[in-house]
């Protein structure tokens, strides 16, 4: 059975910030992050049970760019909750304290 994605707010903005340094690095390559995000979002849509790395927040490095996707399984609701996407080099967040 395959999974929704759901990207928070503040995860959403992670992504804008990246593909914002990544096109301004070089043209294109922007575009090439979303790419990259769109390959593993329907990874986690068959696959969504990576290892969990605290608490019940998992977590999935991109190929290619070194950023971490955090998330959560919602098992009951068949949902993959996208809660950061942030550099792999950036010490953990905390989740509740984003806006």
């Amino acid at each position: 059975m395959s999974y929704e994605i759901d990207i928070i707010n503040p995860a959403q903005k992670d992504i804008e910030a990246a593909v914002r340094y990544y096109e301004e690095l070089l043209p294109g390559l922007g575009k090439r992050f979303l790419t990259q995000l769109r390959i593993i979002s329907a990874q986690l849509v068959v696959n969504p049970f990576y290892e969990i790395k605290y608490k019940s927040v998992r977590t999935v490095l991109m190929p290619i760019f070194p950023y971490l996707i955090h998330f959560l399984v919602i098992v009951e609701k068949k949902r993959v909750v996208i809660l950061a996407i942030v550099y792999a080099g950036r010490k953990p967040l905390d989740y509740t304290k984003r806006e």
